[in-house]
């Protein structure tokens, strides 16, 4: 392989500047920095692919020549006399080299103008061969001046330069005069108005104006105007661009979805969740808007009048597999429901379809490459193109008007509203004259919630169990497992992202036990450590709803690193991967248990708060004794000291059968201590006790007991005086 060689690989021209046993590698011509590396086998498979050509000599200026000067960039282009002119010139050369080789001739002028009688000859013999049914075209050699160009041309531009060229030939000038042609053209464009002008009556007008004109013309001694004929008139509406026509005599939208560039599907989707569309739609199905659980305990007078509403449909469809990784039902379309169909599409949604009592699972999940909206504000706004921008995810908005470009959600919904609304009454239809008179609100039966499961149901155990057509028979779920095995689905996000992806911020103040929010307590070291260092101040966190098994909280820089950035705070191991909805029922489920609970204890809680204040009081009056301030240097020690917080379950301890003293065997101090209580007397000895005499303020030390006398017993001292206030005299 040559670098004149051009190769291209899926509509990249490149040429090949390395080429060894290891493999090839590839230069764009385009961005001469952009190379692609094939080795041996990788090349091998590469040439069976239909997006990849390779053209001998394609980069060569002696090509690129002949090209210029044929006009045609290869001899199938030509027309078939042309291409027979070219083979026996070609033929003419050949036999030319082949006398000079043998000697019976040379490159003079004089010794070829010898030969060509024979030369002719021998084309005249071939052109015989290629005839039919003894009808041949044969050429005529020229003299020796001419043919020996034709062998100069053979030899620097190959085939294309023995082209006669009289395919370039005629007058290729406009055969009417600037005047003549502006009139034309002015009755042509007229034939796209709404009016829809037939193109002779349009001819006429053009007839009946030239003959205005040329009036005053011949006043002013000017020459009159020709009138075009009607094969030239009739061949420049011809000209006209096929979706000008439809829209100009039509309407745009017709156009539109005449002439849309995404008929017939998206080329080049091979793996699965590659290309996800996404589409709102007005449900065309009355519901009753009341929670389903209270729908058969209210009176049937409450039943009749309860409101009636139509819900919007969101829904998200894989374009390759066909399965719908996500749906939401609304009661109005809007951002979140957007971002709800995007979250669902990361997640695994079998707990929910088993809750709904599906037989299948819901497990279709993945980072998606492509999303394909329209502009509604609900779809196109910023705070989706911030997630789709965060996630890496392109997001591709067709034209407006055109639901053709977004063809398999135009085409789900559609079977949602045929193969599972159908059976319900109270459908809305598209338009009033299909709907007629039927009654579509009074006939409402479905509250929101059995709409909902309804739709899930559908769409998990039938829609995705049933051959589609866009799959030759396949199932969608039947795809996906085949697929997924084939080509990996992109990689989810991790939760972390996800949550600042998808996540709420919240204000929250730091406390001594981490981060409560939820009903959930988050906590970690670095969380520890924060509340030491900067406490009393209020911090970012965000939460996602669909996971409170962690949070993420701002940190500004410094705090616990170098950077500002997102520190994840982990929270109970119970709440990974549990919603905010499912957590709210299960708090509400708790509630409703304990209620009873809560009212029989009453008194007990009641008489526990009691004691507990008189424990405090108690406690303050002892710590207004004992207090004393502590130094900078003790608080310092006493911060650093501090360790992450842990709780220890108790160990289960007998109840007590009375009142407990919290302050028993502890020593009383002060002055308002109660009398100490008096110790028991020793028996009496004969040896008398001497007074044991103490210098003021010396430093107390410790007496050994004697080996030989026995230790004398303590002399009991008097209580003390009960304190008075003196009486004034």
């Amino acid at each position: 392989m040559d670098e004149a060689d051009k190769v291209s690989i899926a509509g990249v021209a490149c040429r090949c500047i390395r080429n060894d046993k290891d493999g090839y590698v590839f230069q764009s011509i385009a961005d001469p920095t952009v190379h692609y590396a094939f080795m041996r086998n990788e090349y091998a498979a590469l040439c069976d692919r239909q997006d990849f050509d390779f053209e001998p000599a394609g980069l060569s200026l002696e090509k690129a020549e002949a090209k210029l000067k044929s006009g045609v960039s290869s001899i199938n282009e030509l027309a078939a006399q042309e291409q027979l002119v070219v083979s026996l010139r070609e033929i003419a050369i050949w036999k030319f080299h082949e006398m000079k080789r043998l000697g019976l001739t040379s490159s003079t002028r004089t010794e070829m103008d010898k030969v060509i009688p024979e030369i002719q000859a021998y084309v005249d013999a071939e052109a015989r061969k290629l005839g039919k049914d003894g009808n041949y075209t044969s050429i005529k050699i020229p003299k020796a001046r001419q043919f020996e160009r034709w062998v100069l041309k053979r030899r620097n531009y190959g085939q294309l330069g023995l082209a006669s060229r009289r395919h370039l030939c005629g007058n290729r000038s406009e055969r009417y005069n600037k005047d003549e042609y502006r009139l034309a053209m002015k009755h042509v464009y007229r034939f796209l108005s709404p009016e829809r002008p037939s193109a002779a009556m349009l001819y006429k007008d053009l007839k009946a104006e030239i003959g205005e004109v040329n009036k005053q013309r011949r006043k002013k001694r000017l020459p009159d105007l020709r009138l075009p004929d009607d094969d030239y008139f009739n061949a420049r509406i011809d000209e006209l661009a096929p979706f000008d026509v439809e829209a100009g005599r039509h309407s745009v939208e017709e156009a539109k979805r005449s002439f849309h560039p995404s008929k017939g599907g998206i080329p080049g989707l091979f793996r699965p969740m590659q290309r996800v569309e996404i589409d709102d739609w007005e449900v065309h199905l009355h519901t009753l808007l009341i929670d389903a659980q209270l729908w058969d305990a209210i009176s049937p007078e409450l039943q009749a009048e309860a409101e009636r509403t139509r819900c919007n449909l969101s829904v998200a469809i894989d374009c390759v597999t066909r399965v719908i990784p996500a749906v939401v039902l609304a009661l109005g379309p809007d951002s979140t429901s957007i971002l709800t169909l995007l979250r669902m599409s990361m997640a695994d949604k079998t707990p929910l379809a088993h809750s709904l009592g599906c037989e299948t699972p819901w497990e279709y999940r993945a980072n998606l490459f492509q999303l394909a909206g329209d502009e509604g504000a609900p779809i196109l706004n910023a705070r989706t193109k911030g997630v789709c921008d965060f996630l890496g995810i392109e997001y591709q908005c067709p034209q407006t008007e055109t639901p053709q470009q977004r063809p398999r959600v135009e085409r789900v919904i559609q079977t949602i509203e045929t193969r599972s609304l159908l059976r319900f009454s109270g459908r809305a239809f598209s338009n009033p004259q299909v709907r007629g008179k039927y009654e579509a609100a009074a006939r409402a039966c479905l509250t929101v919630n059995e709409l909902a499961a309804l739709l899930v149901r559908f769409i998990v155990d039938e829609y995705h169990n049933t051959p589609h057509a866009g799959l030759d028979g396949e199932t969608p779920r039947h795809c996906w497992l085949r697929l997924t095995k084939q080509f990996a689905p992109r990689s989810l996000p991790g939760k972390a992202t996800l949550r600042l992806a998808f996540g709420q911020p919240y204000t929250i103040t730091l406390q001594p036990a981490g981060i409560e929010i939820f009903g959930n307590w988050y906590t970690s070291t670095k969380v520890a450590k924060l509340y030491r260092d900067f406490p009393e101040r209020e911090y970012v966190v965000v939460v996602d709803g669909e996971d409170l098994g962690g949070i993420s909280l701002q940190v500004e820089a410094g705090m616990v690193g170098p950077q500002a950035g997102w520190l994840t705070v982990i929270g109970p191991d119970c709440m990974n991967g549990v919603s905010a909805t499912v957590w709210d029922m299960a708090l509400k489920a708790l509630r409703r248990e304990t209620k009873h609970i809560e009212e029989i204890t009453a008194e007990i809680r009641n008489r526990a708060i009691a004691y507990q204040r008189m424990a405090d009081q108690k406690s303050r009056e002892r710590l207004g004794i004992q207090y004393r301030l502590r130094t900078p240097e003790e608080l310092e020690a006493l911060r650093n000291s501090i360790g992450p917080a842990i709780r220890f379950a108790a160990d289960p301890n007998p109840r007590p059968t009375g009142p407990v003293d919290i302050f028993a065997g502890v020593r009383p101090v002060g002055t308002k201590a109660p009398p100490r209580p008096v110790a028991a007397l020793p028996p009496p000895t004969d040896t008398p006790l001497k007074p044991v005499r103490t210098q003021a303020k010396a430093k107390p030390t410790r007496v050994k007991p004697s080996a030989t006398k026995p230790t004398p017993p303590l002399r009991p001292r008097k209580p003390p005086r009960e304190w008075k206030p003196k009486e004034r005299k």
